[in-house]
């Protein structure tokens, strides 16, 4: 039964997003609120589940375990979950306008950390490895292929150098090195791009086949 309840909510969803390809309505709309909603819904109890609760049991069994742990016997540890359950307190006053103030130091520290996690994990997990990744042996079998993909990369590279004149000759040799970049640019961009649509083509191939099978079921 619950199967089937399923099923035709997911079929009935499925038809409400495709109207929109006649036009905007209020059905389109409400569809979106329910997915804005259940994401929301979702992640916030995963935060409450994984990482609210979890924290907040091994705090209170630490604080009252006899001896004292060593997590809290160092005054940094101390200080430092100190610090984190008046800042989690702090943000709990943007529910109070005449204090709402009070939360923008949270908020101030949660953004600033969030964002050198950003960009430290972009180096590290993305610039980094790309950069290892390029840096391929000219040497082997498969040196054809590592020098084509080294000097696509560096003709790419050269395309976003703007410091030197292009009315020199260093600067017309740049600038030669630039177009050959600019058609690797367009190539692995549109290589991207046809595997974007190849993925969503899949998915609505998956969809209009669900809904085949969910008409069976009606008309059976």
């Amino acid at each position: 039964m619950e199967h089937l309840i399923g099923t035709w909510v997911a079929a009935v969803l499925t038809l409400i997003v495709y109207s929109f390809l006649i036009r905007d309505n209020p059905l389109f709309r409400l569809a979106e609120h329910l997915l804005v909603g259940t994401a929301l819904g979702y992640a916030a109890l995963v935060v409450l589940e994984r990482v609210l609760l979890p924290s907040a049991n091994a705090v209170v069994v630490d604080l009252l375990a006899d001896p004292v742990p060593p997590m809290f016997a160092n005054p940094v540890s101390r200080i430092m979950t100190a610090l984190g359950i008046l800042w989690g307190m702090l943000l709990l006053t943007w529910l109070i306008r005449p204090v709402r103030w009070l939360a923008s130091w949270s908020l101030g520290i949660l953004f600033g950390v969030g964002a050198a996690l950003a960009i430290g994990g972009s180096l590290v997990g993305t610039l980094l490895p790309q950069v290892e990744a390029t840096l391929l042996p000219l040497r082997g079998p498969a040196v054809l292929d590592n020098l084509i993909v080294v000097l696509l990369v560096l003709a790419g590279l050269t395309y976003f150098f703007f410091i030197v004149r292009r009315d020199r000759p260093l600067g017309r040799i740049t600038q030669g090195v630039a177009k050959v970049g600019r058609w690797g640019l367009m190539v692995s961009l549109g290589t991207f791009l046809g595997a974007r649509a190849v993925s969503l083509l899949t998915a609505l191939v998956e969809r209009i086949q669900f809904l085949g099978r969910w008409l069976q079921t009606v008309f059976r």
